[in-house]
């Protein structure tokens, strides 16, 4: 109850900054207070929440990008042509059962294997082809019995690819 009195005015908690009352509401009559936040957002908090808002959302929201957004190419199941291709020749090559690729001994190296941003940078972005796609070129191994490394792979087209054979 002593809440309900207390002078919140330029009280800071959070990224929050408590401004002025600017009502009651509801059947308690509970005071409500404009906030503002760090990150520029307005918004209306009630008295007895005040002691628990840290920002409008956008803290949660940091965090959660900070922790889902690993290295920019994969977000809410949206993945990139590099993460896509980088995933999928993990998984050729860990799969035993693969008579092409995991089944035959072929490998990634241990930099790739660990690190999609190694990859990535070894590899760069998957060239355009003629008409702007980026789907006419994929990964290939110049020497088609070794493994998965900086010294072996290229951005080839179907073309190349298909020249380069066992």
């Amino acid at each position: 109850m002593g809440d309900v009195l207390k002078d919140w005015t330029r009280t800071k908690t959070g990224k929050v900054t408590i401004s002025w009352p600017v009502g009651k509401i509801g059947k308690a009559d509970v005071v409500c207070w404009l906030a503002f936040c760090d990150c520029g957002n307005f918004f209306i908090v009630r008295n007895c929440n005040i002691r628990r808002t840290a920002s409008c959302g956008c803290a949660r929201r940091e965090s959660l990008i900070k922790r889902n957004f690993k290295h920019g190419h994969s977000i809410r199941g949206e993945f990139t042509p590099e993460y896509m291709t980088w995933n999928n020749m993990l998984w050729r090559c860990s799969n035993l059962e693969d008579p092409y690729y995991g089944g035959r001994g072929i490998t990634v190296c241990d930099r790739w294997k660990n690190s999609f941003e190694a990859f990535l940078q070894d590899m760069g972005f998957r060239p355009k082809g003629m008409h702007g796609l980026r789907s006419e070129y994929s990964i290939d191994r110049k020497d088609v019995n070794g493994n998965y490394e900086p010294s072996n792979c290229h951005w080839a087209t179907v073309e190349e690819q298909a020249a380069n054979r066992r």
